[in-house]
């Protein structure tokens, strides 16, 4: 009779650690569970916006870029490829523009000594009198742009870019700087984390936003609770908020594991 030799396979030093047997396990577990697939999860992020108004006594909308003032038009781009890098700035569309004035056109006529966009000045969108802010230097340009980055995952993130009379930035865009930009993780290191934490792609949400006091762009992971028609105007589903993540460096933070039974 043939003996039979059976072998106990010993763990090799790196996987001595019962834990650590655990660990791979329940990674295989969650492989095998359609609940984590990563092409379930969102692939692609939506970030609408409007520009901060301007309380101005008049206000003109463009979206022909082309009937601003050359030399607005030229500040605006010379701002936006320094600032963003030419790689990214090739990225990025305009979608109109609001100039602000406390002078309408009716009383602008055909003066040679008025700035050239007072020319193509309007008096619509007119606003209530009283509580205009006459210590503007106007006019003032409010140029309304969008971030396209579908490798990145980022299908539309508006941003402004808010100048003064003479084409220089009042207020700095919402993106961060063009080091952490090249750099910028994508939306599958979020995906990854979900998995990782064991949270299933069922009502989850990925949002991304600009952070200016890290100076950086933050993913945000979150569970819808109370979903809505999103083609119905002013319609937003009601969220949970999971976790954040730094679009730069990967740091997970702000991780509330109380929210997760809302996904069970």
């Amino acid at each position: 009779m043939r003996k039979i030799k059976w072998a106990v396979i010993l763990p090799s030093p790196k996987l001595k650690n019962l834990k650590y047997y655990i660990i791979l396990l329940a990674t295989f577990l969650v492989a095998c569970d359609s609940s984590f697939d990563a092409k379930k999860y969102p692939q692609q992020v939506t970030k609408k916006t409007k520009c901060f108004p301007v309380h101005s006594c008049y206000a003109t909308n463009y979206n022909d870029f082309s009937l601003l003032p050359k030399s607005i038009r030229n500040s605006i781009n010379n701002y936006l490829a320094d600032r963003l890098g030419d790689s990214i700035y090739t990225k990025v569309t305009f979608n109109d523009c609001t100039v602000y004035t406390n002078i309408p056109k009716t009383e602008i006529g055909a003066s040679k000594q008025v700035a050239e966009f007072l020319l193509h000045e309007g008096d619509s969108l007119p606003q209530t009198l009283t509580g205009c802010d006459s210590n503007m230097a106007y006019p003032i340009y409010s140029a309304l742009y969008t971030l396209h980055w579908p490798e990145k995952g980022i299908e539309r993130y508006d941003f402004c870019i808010m100048l003064d009379k003479y084409g220089a930035p009042v207020l700095d865009i919402a993106l961060p700087s063009k080091k952490h930009l090249t750099k910028l993780l994508p939306i599958n290191t979020v995906i990854d984390t979900l998995i990782h934490r064991e949270i299933p792609y069922k009502n989850t949400q990925i949002n991304l936003y600009f952070d200016r006091y890290l100076e950086t762009l933050l993913w945000e992971a979150a569970l819808i609770t109370e979903p809505c028609d999103e083609s119905v105007a002013g319609c937003t589903p009601k969220v949970k908020h999971l976790f954040t993540l730094n679009a730069y460096n990967g740091k997970v933070m702000q991780f509330d594991p109380s929210n997760l039974q809302v996904n069970h």
